[in-house]
């Protein structure tokens, strides 16, 4: 009698073993169905977060157009070193205190016509670069950030805050130096565009979209040298544009469909949206990309945002990405 008594005040206390290792199977496997919706909820956040970044650019671009009479340029300088579009923008963009500290530190400040070159012409060649101007870009914007990106915000190299999109350069990498091959909406230089030049339309038009500093997949590795992509880095996107003299165009710039202009050579070939190809640096770092899945997000001239497929046929993201090649698209 006495033990089936202290057998029976045993069961009462608790689990047995066996219910323990049950109800903890039952747990992991809601925490498996779970986290799956959770983390599709986190980034469907993160994709309307983006989406409304990149309204608010294309706000602030109008804007800019409103004041000037054109469209921000791609770079402010006669050469590929100095700052870009999103400099430009800042008093449109609620950061008109960073755009007058950084006016500040200059003889000659961006020109919105581009008529002439800031002075210096290029960013880095500031006599105070290293104690006023590099600090300034040092800012992170966090509308010029995709919520999804998770990397440091700060370049290592430059020490300048980075951002995670790139305005439109068109189908070509000359992108200005040619006025032929320049048709765009944002050109290299100091060339400007104005809505009468957008001859396809500006609900059309591409006028920006989403890029990533580094490839998922191959993470930028250049495909001869087994290097990290390139070695100068080049590809890294700052807002403020091109710093160090390594630094290209391909900082805060890209292009969509077939690149044309360097024919035969390593930038030669289709660059679709989230493009991975292994043998093409190049191509990888001069692309629209995002981490979302399944293609980018991106602003058209009207200000609408889209998110655009990376299986979308290249002809039509060419088509996209140019104003004036008279092949109007129109997207859902």
């Amino acid at each position: 009698m006495r033990c089936s008594s202290l057998r029976n005040a045993l069961d009462r206390r608790g689990f047995t073993l066996i219910e323990l290792l049950v109800v903890i199977a039952i747990i992991a496997v809601l925490i498996g169905l779970l986290l799956p919706a959770v983390q599709k909820v986190r980034e469907a956040s993160n994709r309307s977060k983006c989406q409304n970044n990149l309204k608010q650019i294309g706000v602030a671009m109008t804007g800019f157009y409103d004041v000037h009479g054109n469209f921000p340029l791609g770079q402010a300088a006669d050469n590929d070193k100095c700052f870009g579009w999103a400099t430009y923008i800042l008093p449109h963009m609620e950061q008109d205190n960073l755009y007058k500290a950084l006016e500040a530190k200059y003889t000659r400040f961006i020109d919105p016509k581009g008529l002439q070159d800031p002075n210096p012409s290029t960013i880095a060649g500031a006599t105070n670069y290293a104690t006023l101007v590099k600090p300034l870009l040092a800012s992170p914007i966090s509308t010029y950030l995709c919520p999804s990106e998770t990397t440091d915000q700060i370049d290592s190299r430059s020490g300048a805050a980075k951002t995670t999109y790139a305005a439109c350069m068109g189908t070509s990498n000359d992108g200005g130096v040619t006025p032929s091959k320049a048709d765009g909406m944002f050109l290299r230089r100091r060339q400007r565009v104005r809505i009468p030049e957008v001859t396809d339309g500006v609900s059309n038009t591409i006028m920006a979209g989403e890029l990533r500093g580094w490839d998922p997949v191959n993470l930028f590795k250049d495909s001869a040298s087994g290097t990290e992509f390139g070695a100068d880095r080049r590809y890294f996107p700052r807002w403020a544009g091109p710093i160090d003299l390594s630094d290209d165009w391909d900082v805060n710039l890209r292009i969509g469909g077939d690149g044309t202009y360097n024919a035969g050579g390593a930038g030669q070939g289709p660059r679709q949206i989230n493009s991975v190809d292994p043998s093409y640096t190049d191509i990888r770092g001069q692309c629209f990309g995002s981490l979302h899945t399944g293609g980018a997000n991106f602003v058209l001239g009207d200000g609408s945002v889209h998110f655009i497929t990376d299986r979308i046929n290249l002809a039509t993201l060419q088509a996209l990405c140019s104003r004036r090649d008279g092949k109007a698209v129109s997207l859902p």
